[in-house]
């Protein structure tokens, strides 16, 4: 983890007011005076959890008072001139794979592009054949292209999003409203983070462009488009939201626990050293986080 790069289970535990969070943002990831301004935030993964973090980041302060619980050192995060993160511009979800797998539930999907707008313009970014973003057909079927086949697999939930996806995408021409904010919200299909850059500081992640094949009448394989050169996104702060795996404990049930393996065992966990008011010295308390089926409201 280098400056400028976190976890998005990092970054929930800092708006839901985590105090152990709140010691040491500014040192840890590399976000503070000493830093650059973010302007651009690249979030990886294509799950509610990379819409949340999106949405608290592009929210206004102003909102983030009035409608949410958010922690009121995250806001003055968000609010404060002297603050690196005052200033974000866009943000950008990444996903490897295409529209049919992004795994947002439509609730948390709909607020964002339909009732946000006050706040950020939202776009949908898939790649053309030939490399670039106009937003054609990318591979042997577009990834908005109908299929009767992966139709018929799909749950009723990834029916429901493809759709909304769809939708939205298909009404964005691209132009700038003159009432629109000044802050947008890119999300990214098919594109696939492939390297951070920067020399002391993370300042573009490079992505590389991918395609979708159908291999049979159900089933899609996702590669690299043939000959396109990689993106580079510019970047000052790099969230992941992908594969953040829960810490299993006794006597709790993991939701999951074929796919982690742990079956519940508890887990040594590092934890650190601070010293209260006293001068004594004693262990960080640890801190469980999960997904309450609430929003930032919950």
């Amino acid at each position: 983890k280098g400056k400028g790069v976190m976890t998005a289970r990092e970054l929930v535990a800092l708006y839901c007011g985590d105090p152990m969070m709140e010691k040491d943002f500014y040192g840890g990831f590399g976000v503070g005076p000493k830093y650059p301004k973010v302007e651009d935030v690249v979030v990886v993964g294509a799950g509610n959890v990379a819409l949340d973090v999106s949405r608290l980041l592009l929210t206004s302060p102003e909102s983030l008072v009035a409608e949410t619980n958010t922690s009121k050192r995250f806001i003055d995060l968000l609010s404060s001139e002297s603050s690196p993160l005052s200033g974000i511009k866009r943000v950008h979800i990444l996903a490897r794979r295409g529209p049919r797998a992004a795994a947002f539930a439509p609730k948390e999907l709909r607020e964002v592009l339909q009732k946000r707008e006050e706040h950020f313009v939202s776009r949908i970014r898939v790649p053309a054949q030939g490399g670039g973003e106009d937003g054609g057909r990318a591979g042997s079927i577009g990834p908005f292209e109908e299929s009767a086949g992966l139709t018929k697999v799909a749950t009723r939930m990834q029916k429901r999003v493809f759709k909304l996806l769809r939708d939205h995408h298909s009404k964005d021409s691209g132009e700038v409203r003159e009432d629109a904010p000044g802050k947008e919200l890119f999300i990214h299909f098919l594109h696939k983070p492939v390297e951070f850059v920067g020399a002391e500081h993370l300042s573009a992640v490079h992505v590389e462009l991918q395609r979708e094949t159908l291999v049979d009448d159900q089933a899609l394989e996702v590669g690299p488009i043939d000959g396109a050169a990689k993106v580079e996104l510019p970047a000052q702060l790099a969230i992941i939201a992908a594969s953040q795996r829960s810490i299993g404990v006794d006597g709790i049930p993991p939701g999951r626990a074929s796919h982690e393996g742990r079956e519940g065992s508890p887990r040594a966990l590092d934890r650190d050293v601070i010293s209260d008011t006293s001068g004594n010295k004693t262990l960080a308390p640890v801190y469980f986080c999960g997904w309450a089926n609430h929003g930032a409201k919950g």
